[in-house]
């Protein structure tokens, strides 16, 4: 055991030091791997507390991890936040002996560096690796592979990390943007993303990547807001939060943005009107915009970095370390980059064919080049010449392959869709691929991840338009096919409760058609694998394949034209759309979709599109029109005799009368969903249904009631290894209990949640559950304890942009500061959560910040402005039947009786 007299704060700290312990490159372990080495070195030189211990002391210490996120965390299971590395380390610390002083004075900054570490790894693993974890996907650096090797551009690569270095040394005032344009070929997007490669790690939170698409063929360029819509999302943005208006969300995005150091790239941009909303606030960025032309109006202090040809010398040795073989003619080299007009892009071409194809001498590929540059009418006519060469040197099958990518309504694929669209086998559409990438014709995104450079998909696209428009059309159609199924797969994995299948949508195989198989020969890297299916068809990996998929599935949903296809397609997205949003797009594909279902005839699927409709609009907060679209599909249902379908549309209604108050018609809408799902045989919609039903009788305090549904629940979801489910149980059980005066089980089931919910890395399970922490702390006295547990909800509802949970938090904090007699901060709280109620029309808790303004005016002796604050209060409870009621009515008494 470490004594107390060992306990110190500088590098050498048994627990401090080894923050920084062990410096090898990360690089040769996984990430989560590091990090949690660092974590279990610290344990070790603390005495090895066992996890029961840690469980205790992060207890003690005032945040409470159990031991199963501990162990998740130790043995690089899970990605650690902040708050947990603090509370361990200061766990640690104290099982060595360390006295309150000794704590106070432990210096953190080291791990807080290691962390911010892992991020930026974690970060950049994210790009082009297969990750250790999946709690490293959900880190939205989405930055293309490097550029190796890359040659030149030693001046502009000094002027960009010059700034960076002088940034950092004077400590930033303003974002560092550096303007990168040039002709098309140039090298601009490589340059910049070499650029990000290199500084990295001097962003440890996050590297973003968006192509603004100026010069795609078949893409308009992305307006502003769609790529705000994409960068919030992507940061971790409430869909529900999601502002309609461009201002607004530009107003969202540097609110975000104004702490962090990250790192931007805004590719293939059109103007400085498209680039300008999608600038981030803080000083700490780094932003890199590449465009063809010169964006002169972004704001002072840009740096322009014009890129023109390469110079003779750059351009002979991007040659030959592409081309080794050609070292020995010099002359020849020199002819053959000057016949590319210097230019990168027809450069990495003919050295490539060059390098691939040793029975051609230089003098041949020079008279060839010479002869295609007489023909060539393209805008560049080297980059022209370039093209054609290397596509008449491919074998026929190959020059289809690569046609055909032309017909791809996205910009990015992978071997399963290539496979679709080819109609080949995915052996034999990897080797396509792979071949391709090698002679520089594709580029590599990210891990088997390609797209066509826009000069080569144009070039591409002139040569498929020639062919038999019905071969092109069955390409098309395969492509849809392929993502239509397998969207309908991932969404099935992702969705909580099953959807009735429908003529338009069946219930999608359980096999897709890309399942893993063997490495093509010659192929290095790991298994072809793709779609949901490869990811051991759990949740995580279904989404984490549809999020990447999400623009492709979008694109040929705009394309589709067949009705059934919209349909099909829209109901492939929607668990997507409910889970990213954003909820204003996802209204209007399920009105289209529910549009087209009208069409088709076919009244199943129009329920399912108007229940996923009603779904999104509930989440939007519209709930008058969630209840019509529910009530709709709930009249198709029942006159389709189909009992699941009804099941789900009563529960969300039911949702919708608990969210505006109605809990009187909930009740017995849920009492009928609860019996269908009994008659379907689904008992996870039964315990959803309980769930629900537990949820309402706690509003309307009728607690036995609502603890006996919550605790069947809990037993069915146990029963189906659901931890998310049990975690929301629990979450309500701790509500009820309390109400009960069972401070014991509240504060067990709470607990228990908060574990799970840290489990399962939901950072709004946990904010609800700290919430509801305070409650349990300030009924115990413990008012400091409250004051920091709502708080840290408070944050974590705000980082969330939950505005819901932000109401409760603020009303929390007004009762526990009115308490603390704090009587000007607790009005502040109630005003806030005032406001945030009515703003999302949510009567309780309009109605509970009421009665906290009521119960401060009366603690300070106002006793008209109580009663008037708590008449009001009164009145909206008794409107949505809340048990509240009856204790403001008393306080009301007491107040006229005095």
């Amino acid at each position: 055991m470490i004594t107390r007299s060992t306990v110190r704060t500088t590098d050498d700290h048994p627990v401090y030091g080894v923050a920084v312990a062990d410096g090898r490159d990360m690089s040769r372990t996984a990430p989560l791997e590091w990090f949690a080495g660092r974590l279990r070195e610290c344990r070790r030189r603390a005495g090895s507390p066992s996890l029961r211990a840690l469980e205790e002391l992060t207890q003690q210490l005032g945040r409470r991890y159990g031991r199963t996120s501990i162990s998740d965390v130790l043995a690089a299971k899970s990605r650690p936040e902040w708050e947990f590395v603090e509370s361990f380390v200061r766990a640690c610390a104290l099982f060595a002996d360390a006295s309150p002083t000794d704590l106070q004075r432990l210096d953190l900054d080291r791990w807080r560096q290691a962390h911010r570490r892992l991020l930026g790894e974690l970060a950049y693993w994210r790009a082009g690796r297969r990750m250790a974890s999946h709690a490293a996907a959900e880190l939205r650096s989405t930055l293309p592979a490097d550029v190796t090797p890359f040659v030149g551009r030693a001046e502009q690569l000094r002027t960009i990390t010059r700034a960076i270095t002088g940034q950092a040394t004077s400590g930033g005032g303003a974002v560092s943007i550096h303007a990168i344009d040039g002709m098309p070929g140039v090298g601009k997007t490589a340059l910049a993303v070499h650029v990000a490669h290199r500084v990295r790690n001097q962003f440890p939170d996050g590297q973003w990547f968006v192509d603004l698409h100026a010069h795609t063929p078949g893409l308009d360029p992305v307006r502003p807001a769609d790529a705000l819509t994409t960068l919030l999302l992507g940061d971790g943005a409430d869909p529900g939060a999601l502002p309609a208006d461009l201002d607004a969300r530009v107003a969202m995005w540097r609110d975000r943005t104004a702490d962090k150091r990250a790192l931007l790239i805004l590719d293939n941009a059109v103007s400085s009107a498209q680039v300008e909303p999608l600038l981030p606030a803080g000083p700490g960025w780094l932003v890199l915009v590449t465009s063809r032309r010169h964006l002169g109006d972004l704001p002072a202090g840009t740096v322009p970095v014009p890129l023109d040809v390469l110079p003779p010398d750059q351009a002979e040795r991007m040659f030959t370390t592409q081309a080794p073989g050609a070292a020995g003619d010099p002359a020849a080299v020199a002819e053959l980059v000057a016949l590319c007009g210097y230019l990168p892009l027809a450069v990495s071409l003919l050295a490539r064919l060059s390098a691939t194809h040793p029975t051609w001498t230089l003098g041949d590929l020079i008279a060839e080049t010479r002869a295609r540059l007489l023909t060539a009418t393209a805008e560049s006519s080297s980059v022209a010449a370039a093209f054609d060469l290397s596509y008449r040197a491919l074998s026929p099958g190959r020059q289809r392959a690569f046609r055909h990518l032309a017909l791809h309504p996205g910009t990015e694929f992978d071997p399963p869709a290539a496979a679709a669209l080819l109609g080949v086998p995915l052996v034999e559409a990897t080797g396509h691929l792979d071949a391709l990438h090698g002679d520089h014709l594709l580029v590599e995104r990210g891990y088997r991840r390609y797209s066509l450079h826009d000069l080569l998909r144009s070039y591409a696209g002139d040569l498929v338009a020639t062919e038999v428009a019905a071969d092109t059309e069955r390409a098309v159609d395969r492509l849809f096919d392929h993502y239509q199924h397998a969207a309908a797969l991932a969404s099935a994995h992702m969705a909580r409760q099953a959807r009735p299948a429908c003529s338009v949508c069946p219930a999608p195989a359980p096999v897709a058609p890309w399942d893993a198989v063997p490495e093509p020969v010659g192929v290095e890297a790991g298994p072809v694998t793709g779609g949901p299916a490869d990811a051991g068809v759990d949740v995580a990996g279904a989404l984490t394949w549809a999020r990447t998929e999400r623009h492709n599935l979008l694109a040929c949903l705009a394309r589709a034209a067949d009705p059934r296809r919209v349909v099909a397609l829209t109901a492939g997205l929607a668990e997507l759309l409910r889970r990213d949003g954003p909820w204003a797009d996802a209204v209007a594909l399920h009105t289209a979709a529910a549009t087209a279902a009208r069409a088709l005839g076919d009244d199943l699927a129009r329920a399912n599109a108007l229940t996923d409709l009603g779904t999104v609009q509930r989440m939007k907060g519209d709930y008058p029109e969630a209840a019509r679209a529910l009530d709709e599909a709930l009249d198709l249902y029942r006159t389709a005799g189909d009992r699941l379908g009804r099941a789900n549309a009563l529960t969300y209604l039911a949702d919708v009368h608990r969210m505006t108050g109605d809990h009187a018609r909930a009740i017995p809408l849920l009492d009928e969903a609860l019996a269908d799902f009994r008659a379907a045989g689904d008992r996870l919609g039964q315990a959803d249904a309980l769930t629900y039903l537990g949820i309402v009788r706690h509003y309307t305090g009728e607690y036995p009631h609502a603890e006996e549904a919550l605790d069947r629940a809990l037993d069915l979801y146990r029963d189906l290894g659901d931890r998310r489910g049990q975690a929301n149980a629990l979450a309500f059980l701790g509500k009820v209990r309390t109400r009960r005066g069972d401070g014991t089980g509240a504060l067990d089931a709470c607990l228990e949640a908060l574990d799970l919910y840290r489990s399962l890395d939901s950072r709004l399970g946990q904010a609800n559950m700290l919430c509801d922490l305070s409650v349990l702390r300030r009924t115990t006295g413990d008012l400091a304890g409250a004051v920091q547990a709502s708080t840290t909800a408070l944050d974590l509802y705000v980082g969330l942009a939950v505005r819901g949970g932000e109401t409760e938090a603020h009303n929390e904090l007004g009762v526990v500061h009115r308490l603390g007699g704090d009587l000007s901060r607790a009005r502040a709280h109630h005003h806030r959560a005032l406001l945030l109620a009515r703003e999302a029309g949510r009567p309780w808790d309009e109605a509970t910040a009421l009665a906290g303004l009521g119960r401060c005016a009366l603690a300070s002796g106002d006793t008209q402005d109580a009663a008037t604050r708590l008449g009001q209060a009164l009145d909206l409870f008794r409107r949505i039947g809340a048990a509240d009621a009856a204790g403001v009515e008393a306080e009301l008494a007491g107040l006229v009786s005095d």
